[in-house]
């Protein structure tokens, strides 16, 4: 039986790319190949040497989940010798060279244009050009779907959404 979670967290904040709840999910994880933010659909590079923020010529892996395992901002750098250092800093991503967590399928919190994406069960589209994500029904040429909304909007413009392991397998 599914519980429904929908609005189990109303009394906090979302965090952008935190795990929704507890449901099924798949998570992976590969080196970042460029910084990479919390909440942001990533691709898997050539030959599956590691994962960058989604770009427009790029196939959509999954998207890049919140986590305090590894380091969060700045870049890594080894170059001294003595071991890799934090070089820049930066909040809520992936430095270059981290293991970045990537859900491939389950529900995640991203950003959402709040104009566009309001109704529970609406398929969300991410479109790498202008790094939106967005609801239309015609299925834009530039876009790629990446779930479907399960929660509203809170201030800020986030929510959750559910990510289907049929929609990526359909795309890889």
């Amino acid at each position: 039986m599914q519980i429904d979670f929908r609005n189990s967290l109303n009394s906090g904040p979302f965090l952008l790319g935190q795990v929704y709840d507890t449901s099924i999910h798949q998570i992976d994880s590969s080196v970042g190949k460029t910084v990479i933010g919390f909440g942001v659909p990533v691709s898997l590079d050539p030959g599956g040497n590691g994962v960058s923020a989604l770009g427009d010529a790029a196939k959509y892996y999954g998207i890049a989940i919140r986590t305090n395992y590894e380091v969060s901002g700045g870049v890594l750098n080894n170059s001294a010798g003595s071991g890799a250092v934090m070089v820049t800093s930066g909040t809520d991503q992936y430095p270059i060279g981290s293991q970045v967590s990537v859900m491939r399928m389950g529900r995640v919190v991203v950003k959402i244009n709040t104009a566009t994406v309001t109704t529970i069960g609406t398929p969300v589209y991410y479109t790498a050009a202008d790094g939106v994500i967005t609801s239309d029904t015609t299925e834009p040429k530039d876009s790629v779907q990446i779930g479907t909304l399960v929660t509203t909007a809170s201030d800020g413009g986030l929510a959750a959404i559910q990510m289907c392991n049929v929609l990526i397998n359909k795309l890889i």
